[in-house]
C-alpha cells in the first residue's frame, strides 16, 4: 500500500484558488437566476409578513389586534421577519432577501459536506472533480430557486 503522494504547496495553493473561483461562480449564479422569481410572492406569506407587521407594531403575535389565534407555522422565520420590521426594512424585501441568504447558504453547507466527505476518502478535489461540481444541482433546479424567492421560509432541506 502505498502513502497518497503530498501535493506541493504551490499546487494546493492553486487548487483553493480554483475552488473559491468555482465557489463565488456558483453563488453568482445562484443569485443571478434567483432573479428570475423576483417579482413573485407567494400569498401564504402575507399571513406570516401580517403577523410580523402587528408584532413589530407592539400588538403580538396576532392575525388581528384582539384576536389569539396561532396562525403561523414558522417561528424562526417569524422572528426574522419582526427584526427587520424592528430595523426599518420592508417585510416583503426583507423575506425575498433572507430567503436568498439562506439559499446561499445551504450552497455553501452542501459545498463544504462534498469538500469533507471527497476528502476523507482521498478523491481529489480539483474544481472539475466531483466536489467543484457539488452545488450545480441547487443552481440548475428551478425549483430550488423558486423556493427561495417566494417570500415564504426559505427552505435548507432541498440539498442536492
Amino acid at each position: 500500500m502505498n502513502p497518497a503522494p503530498i501535493a506541493s504547496p504551490t499546487l494546493a495553493a492553486e487548487t483553493a484558488r480554483q475552488r473559491l473561483l468555482l465557489l463565488g461562480v456558483l453563488l453568482m449564479l445562484f443569485a443571478f437566476s434567483a432573479l428570475l422569481f423576483s417579482s413573485y410572492t407567494c400569498d401564504d406569506s402575507y399571513i406570516t409578513f401580517r403577523y410580523a407587521e402587528h408584532a413589530a407594531q407592539g400588538d403580538g403575535l396576532v392575525f388581528n389586534p384582539g384576536e389569539r389565534v396561532e396562525g403561523y407555522s414558522n417561528p424562526l422565520w417569524l422572528a426574522l421577519l419582526v427584526v427587520a420590521l424592528k430595523l426599518g426594512l420592508g417585510v416583503v424585501g426583507a423575506a425575498k432577501v433572507l430567503g436568498l441568504l439562506s439559499g446561499m447558504g445551504a450552497l455553501l453547507f452542501s459545498y463544504g459536506i462534498v469538500m469533507r466527505l471527497t476528502a476523507s476518502v482521498g478523491v481529489a478535489s480539483s474544481p472539475d472533480g466531483p466536489t467543484g461540481v457539488s452545488g450545480v444541482p441547487q443552481i440548475l433546479h428551478p425549483l430550488r430557486i423558486h423556493l427561495q424567492r417566494r417570500g415564504l421560509e426559505a427552505r435548507v432541506d432541498f440539498l442536492p
